[in-house]
């Protein structure tokens, strides 16, 4: 049991580092696309009138991309009021049943995005604005990131309750 949960972590972490790895090039694209507009804007007096929309679902894919990495990294924010004050085995147990009862609504937001997004494709849903972006994409990319959070908060709950040494997430002070 504890071994088939190891694989699951293993696939987890991985995942989760693939989609952290992905937000950084979508910000290095972000950042570079700023800079393009600035030069645009400023020395050729003209525009690529796609600023608004690409950033905006730039920094939407970092957000949700980035929620499993940060939880696996012990850097989502938390409150730890009473955490900090139970026992080892009842914070366990506390720890269990919050990764739980987080994991059902994001499952369900993650399945409805999906659901949407395949809607979306099959309609040929585009966007308003200049680029008339397949909105398909950025829907996919929201369920994918919720997926990935909701996979890590189940293997999360899984380990904490099949291995009684393993460590929990920790945020910083």
């Amino acid at each position: 049991m504890i071994a088939s949960v190891e694989t699951l972590e293993r696939i987890a972490r991985f995942l989760g580092l693939v989609a952290a790895v992905l937000c950084a090039f979508i910000m290095a694209f972000v950042t570079c696309h700023i800079i393009l507009e600035i030069i645009l804007r400023n020395v050729f007096l003209t525009s690529t009138y796609a600023l608004d929309e690409l950033v905006g679902y730039g920094v939407g894919a970092m957000s949700v991309l980035a929620m499993a990495y940060t939880l696996r990294e012990g850097e989502m924010i938390r409150v730890r009021i009473l955490l900090a004050h139970l026992p080892p085995l009842a914070r366990r147990i506390v720890e269990i049943a919050c990764a739980l009862v987080c994991l059902v609504p994001v499952a369900v937001i993650a399945n409805s995005f999906a659901q949407t997004a395949v809607r979306s494709w099959r309609e040929g849903r585009v966007s308003t604005g200049y680029l008339e972006v397949p909105m398909w994409i950025p829907e996919g990319v929201f369920a994918i990131g919720l997926f990935l959070l909701a996979f890590q908060l189940a293997t999360y709950a899984a380990r904490l309750a099949v291995d009684r040494d393993a460590p929990l997430y920790e945020s910083g002070p």
